[in-house]
C-alpha cells in the first residue's frame, strides 16, 4: 500500500554552518545549508539544495541525508548568498521549497581551523570544479 505524506512549507526550516568535510582525504571548509523536516528518504536517486535568488541558482555541491533522515545537507561555496529560497528534492524533481529568512551562518573560530585546510569559495571550488 501507498502511503501518502502532505508537508507544507512550514513543515521545514533552514539551518546554516561552517563545517569542515574530508574530500578526497584533504580537509575543505564548506558552508552546510540544512533543511531540517519530517522524513527524508534514501531514494535510487540523489538529493540536491539550491539556493534561488534573484541572481539565479545555485546548487550544492554534494548532497546528503543525514543518518536519523530528518535534514538534507547541501554544502556549498563559503560565499554563496542566503537570500530567496531553498529548493530541495531529488534528481530533477522539486520536494519542497523554503524561504530564507535572515539566516546568519554559525562560523567556525578562524584560529581553530588547521592550515591545512582549504577555503572553498565561488572563485576557487578546489575539488568541486570538475563536477560544475
Amino acid at each position: 500500500m501507498t502511503e501518502f505524506i502532505f508537508v507544507t512549507e512550514k513543515d521545514f526550516s533552514l539551518g546554516a554552518h561552517e563545517v569542515v568535510r574530508e574530500v578526497g582525504q584533504k580537509p575543505y571548509l564548506l558552508l552546510r545549508v540544512a533543511v531540517a523536516g519530517p522524513y527524508f528518504s534514501h531514494r535510487g536517486s540523489y538529493p540536491f539544495v539550491r539556493i534561488v535568488g534573484e541572481d539565479g541558482a545555485i546548487v550544492s555541491l554534494m548532497a546528503e541525508i543525514s543518518t536519523d533522515q530528518k535534514e538534507l545537507r547541501g554544502y556549498f561555496p563559503l560565499d554563496a548568498k542566503l537570500t530567496g529560497r531553498v529548493e530541495f528534492g531529488y534528481a530533477s524533481e522539486v520536494l519542497g521549497s523554503v524561504p530564507i529568512r535572515q539566516i546568519e551562518p554559525t562560523r567556525l573560530d578562524p584560529n581553530r581551523i588547521g592550515a591545512d585546510v582549504h577555503r572553498i569559495t565561488l572563485q576557487d571550488l578546489g575539488p568541486f570544479k570538475r563536477s560544475r
